[in-house]
């Protein structure tokens, strides 16, 4: 019987080959993983806004959400009435939140709502105050909406957003003479910041 031992050729070459393999493996691997990794988009405020999910409270928020949501088809319903703003008992015949005076608004501190219109020549604007009747529970929300009819066709109706919400912790404030962000920002009151549909798709895919 003959035995013959056969060693394997360039054993060296194959190691080389089994490190390289592993370090291309690794280095794909890091590459995806930073190309996949999400970083959470962080809203910049100015001294005089506030964030509408960090710096409210649950039932603050509901009316915050409430109030955005009725913002945006009060802004269509301008548009459609030529011109006619929707008066606070027209909102409360639409059982339209935080107006009506469901079990939500009583919960929410049952906010008392005023109405103040200040259209001038083709320049629309009205603004909506929320004062609480349980203090304890919120302070003071304002709904102010502005429409510029001046604008010609195939322009943007708005230069900026067509509403602003509105915070003050007072719960016993007068209906502001002047609506501009200055004027409500030295008077105290807080802009309040929601995260938009493009920051909510920022915010999930990264």
């Amino acid at each position: 019987m003959h035995t013959q031992v056969v060693k394997p050729s360039g054993s060296s070459r194959e190691g080389l080959y089994f490190v390289l393999t592993t370090a291309v493996v690794i280095a794909v691997a890091a590459i995806c993983i930073m190309h996949r990794t999400r970083v959470e988009p962080e809203k910049i405020l100015f001294e005089y806004q506030i964030s509408g999910y960090k710096d409210l409270n649950s039932f603050k928020q509901g009316t915050f959400v409430a109030l955005y949501t009725a913002a945006m088809e009060i802004d269509a319903a301008h548009d459609n009435n030529e011109g006619t703003w929707l008066s606070v008992k027209d909102l409360q015949e639409r059982f339209m939140p935080p107006f009506a005076h469901d079990r939500a608004w009583a919960m929410s501190g049952k906010l008392i709502w005023t109405q103040k219109i200040l259209n001038k020549n083709m320049i629309h604007a009205t603004a909506y105050l929320g004062k609480p009747s349980i203090s304890d529970i919120s302070g003071c929300f304002l709904l102010v909406l502005l429409h510029d009819h001046n604008t010609e066709i195939g322009e943007p109706e708005h230069d900026e957003e067509p509403f602003k919400i509105w915070y003050s912790n007072k719960i016993d404030v007068d209906f502001p003479e002047m609506l501009s962000v200055r004027s409500l920002a030295i008077m105290g009151w807080k802009e309040v910041i929601p995260y938009t549909g493009d920051d909510e798709m920022k915010r999930i895919k990264g």
